[in-house]
């Protein structure tokens, strides 16, 4: 993961600016920034949040599920298990903390993205389930720089 310092791009009345969003080109990606109180020591570019909407949109494609209805608050089955798989795979390839994974997955609290992660690995020992994870796990491997 490659953290931009935004002092050398921005001018200086861009850098003081408080929640507005800003756009920058950075190794020949176009980047969205939350800029807020660049005093504070934000104003980095960060991908990791890319990787997380990667992530879940490679789950939803896979499961053949649309995106908002697999992060809605519904507690239907397959739903619960695409989310928890999805937050289990956030936590192993991105740096996110948990709450911000469970913000962006589910809007859900760290507690139950802990839960998540504690619970896939029972899933693993499923053949089937195994398998499906291999395979969006693959595709994550192919579609991403890690």
């Amino acid at each position: 993961m490659e953290l931009i310092n935004l002092e050398r791009i921005l001018s200086s009345e861009t850098k003081q600016l408080i929640d507005c969003e800003v756009s920058a080109f950075a190794a020949g990606q176009k980047y969205k920034i939350i800029h807020g109180q660049a005093s504070l020591g934000f104003g980095y570019i960060d991908n990791r949040y890319d990787l997380l909407n990667n992530i879940i949109d490679i789950v939803s494609i896979h499961y053949n599920v649309d995106r908002g209805m697999m992060l809605a608050k519904t507690r239907k089955e397959p739903f619960v298990i695409y989310r928890q798989i999805t937050h289990y795979l956030a936590r192993k390839y991105t740096t996110l903390d948990l709450g911000d994974i469970g913000r962006m997955v589910g809007n859900v609290t760290h507690a139950t993205v802990i839960n998540s992660i504690k619970v896939v690995p029972k899933y693993l020992k499923d053949i089937y389930h195994a398998n499906k994870i291999d395979i969006i796990e693959q595709k994550i491997l192919l579609t991403t720089e890690i």
